[in-house]
């Protein structure tokens, strides 16, 4: 029997020190541009409470209660600017977690406000719901867990490349979706998800034995022009897939970059990464992209400056910060100021 863990009160994420990628200033005779924030996270893996090993430069860092503090002062600082996507692994790797088979982590996240999460490949990791991690019998869905968790959420999964393998449709889960379209100040913005194409080697295969992963590239191709036909003009993509720098060369390596270079200019204007586990911030092929640290203890940020005839993203104002720590103290002991506020725990939090 597994009690759930009730997790109250939270609202959104920021950046810490932005790194200005192109700024080059917007053209003569351009009126003010829409300016939103996409903050990205990924495999947050059930980090919902802060631990003393969770140190950044001898600062503590992470837990819900401050993350939710982070995000309260960003929406607070430019309201509707705010579009918060996951990249996958959300629920799997604590036992506070896993004491409710994810369930405590969908109800921080519903309570948090996100726009869309994309399913990761541990995402698949509980199996049946109930004691059993792969079914024991065919009276036991090996995909229940996840299936539930869906239901739960107030925010739409979205993964475009999760077929049936024995109707050859994209899964149809309640509340699994391609792609799903939000409008933040009067933009259309598309969020399209994918995941991993090695998932069934990434999690127990027996778990996700009925199901396929196609191919990155030419499912997007699929699904972006029914986007554009709905009248999004900016297509963000959540990609659980992986991206890494290497450290000689400066490259970008990994599936999200392979796919980055596979694009043509236009078809997609921002790409969250996750699954990697290491930060990354930076232009593959012109597409801005970031990725953030595991469990909970930063996440990505990328500022959009809109066109606010055409809706379509000015790609010189674009500006990409580095990885932001919900730091829980500044280096004084203090509480942290953060987008003009003073950062102090949600009294909320229960622990």
């Amino acid at each position: 029997m597994k009690c759930a863990v009730s997790v109250i009160w939270f609202t959104v994420l920021v950046g810490w020190a932005p790194t200005v990628i192109a700024d080059a200033g917007v053209d003569a005779g351009i009126d003010s541009p829409i300016q939103l924030s996409i903050i990205g996270t990924s495999d947050f893996h059930g980090a919902l409470e802060a631990k003393q090993g969770k140190v950044v430069g001898g600062r503590k860092v992470g837990g819900i209660d401050i993350i939710a503090a982070y995000i309260k002062a960003l929406r607070e600082q430019d309201p509707g600017s705010l579009v918060l996507v996951d990249a996958g692994d959300i629920y799997q790797g604590t036992l506070l977690s896993a004491a409710t088979e994810g369930q405590a982590v969908i109800e921080f996240y519903n309570e948090i406000g996100y726009d869309a999460a994309v399913v990761g490949n541990h995402d698949f990791d509980f199996g049946p719901v109930g004691y059993h991690s792969t079914p024991v019998g065919r009276h036991e869905d090996p995909l229940g867990v996840i299936k539930l968790r869906l239901t739960q959420a107030k925010f739409p999964f979205i993964t475009a490349n999760i077929y049936e393998r024995a109707t050859g449709m994209p899964a149809s889960w309640p509340n699994l979706h391609r792609y799903t379209i939000i409008e933040k100040k009067g933009v259309k913005i598309g969020l399209v998800g994918l995941t991993s194409v090695n998932t069934p080697l990434i999690t127990n295969p027996a778990n996700v034995s009925s199901l396929e992963f196609r191919p990155l590239l030419s499912t997007l191709r699929r699904v972006l022009p029914e986007l554009r036909a709905q009248g999004a003009t900016v297509i963000v993509l959540a990609l659980h897939a992986g991206i890494r720098e290497e450290l000689q060369s400066g490259k970008a390596l990994g599936p999200t970059a392979d796919l980055a270079r596979a694009l043509s200019p236009g078809e997609v204007d921002v790409i969250v990464s996750g699954h990697a586990h290491t930060p990354f911030s930076g232009l593959v092929n012109g597409i801005p992209v970031v990725q953030t640290w595991a469990k909970g203890i930063a996440f990505a940020r990328i500022d959009l400056a809109v066109d606010p005839t055409s809706k379509r993203v000015l790609a010189d104002k674009t500006r990409l910060h580095q990885n932001t720590f919900f730091f829980r103290t500044d280096r004084l002991g203090n509480p942290p100021v953060y987008a003009g506020k003073t950062i102090r725990p949600s009294p909320h939090f229960i622990e």
